[in-house]
């Protein structure tokens, strides 16, 4: 790893991501809770206590706890680019297999359409990381694949990028 010319970390969330996961941990401890206390017997009739309390405790607090603690990493250095999206993903893009990059505006909505890693199913060359913000710089690899970086700073990116990969295209014969 090399002198390091760009970060970015991404790890702001909307206050609605909250939200959905206050819910989905209401609903996972509360509900089979309320069944036990009631005693109505439709869920034990279908499944133990024993099973109801861990599959609960891993929807209201695995889910939520994972949500949370995603990020998106963004690091450009003299070797190319490094994609982190914690816990998923972690992936290095060397200088020498960048062909082109790209700004893009709109990256929320556009080309996969949210935030989050999308691909598309048939092929894993399109693929999109994103975690805010409405810019994004696209890679074009030598392998014919296209990777969308959706970042709050697009222009710093795609400079540091520009740096990267231009003195190395230079090099080669």
């Amino acid at each position: 790893m090399g002198r390091i010319i760009y970060k970015e970390i991404q790890d702001k969330k909307p206050p609605i991501v909250y939200f959905a996961c206050t819910l989905l941990f209401l609903a996972a401890t509360l509900i089979p809770l309320l069944g036990l206390v009631l005693e109505t017997g439709s869920m034990t009739d279908h499944l133990p206590i024993w099973a109801i309390i861990p599959i609960s405790a891993v929807i209201g607090l695995g889910m939520p706890a994972l949500i949370l603690y995603s990020r998106m990493v963004i690091l450009v250095d003299d070797d190319g680019v490094l994609i982190e999206y914690r816990p998923f993903i972690k992936r290095r893009i060397y200088a020498s297999e960048i062909e082109s990059v790209s700004m893009v505006d709109d990256v929320g909505l556009s080309d996969g359409g949210g935030w989050g890693i999308r691909f598309q199913l048939l092929s894993l060359r399109n693929r999109k990381y994103s975690m805010s913000g409405h810019q994004g710089v696209l890679l074009e690899t030598i392998y014919s694949s296209r990777i969308l970086l959706g970042t709050d700073s697009g222009e710093e990116l795609l400079r540091a990028l520009e740096d990267v990969i231009i003195p190395f295209a230079a090099d080669v014969p």
